[in-house]
């Protein structure tokens, strides 16, 4: 995992969910003594970052069959990933 300066932009081809916010929470709250909105900030940035992480290794990694039956056909619906979800903030 690598972190390049204050935006908390990271590398995590290897890290779960969890092991990464573990890993913020270690490194803003015991090794920077940051206050807990610094520490919920860095987690939020984090998440982002994990997510659209998995959405380039995702797309990366399926054929172009994959890719167009992933598309969503007009007229259905379907519940909101966690990714979708973190977009919002």
């Amino acid at each position: 995992m690598s972190y390049k300066g204050t935006a908390d932009k990271i590398g995590i081809r290897d890290f779960t969910f969890f092991q990464l916010i573990i890993d913020v929470i270690t490194r803003k709250q015991l090794q920077l003594g940051s206050t807990e909105e610094e520490t919920m900030e860095a987690i939020v940035k984090a998440t982002k970052n994990w997510c659209h992480d998995q959405r380039v290794r995702k797309k990366r990694d399926l054929s172009p069959e994959e890719m167009s039956a992933e598309v969503i056909q007009p007229g259905t619906s379907k519940s909101p990933s966690s990714e979708q979800f973190m977009k919002s903030f």
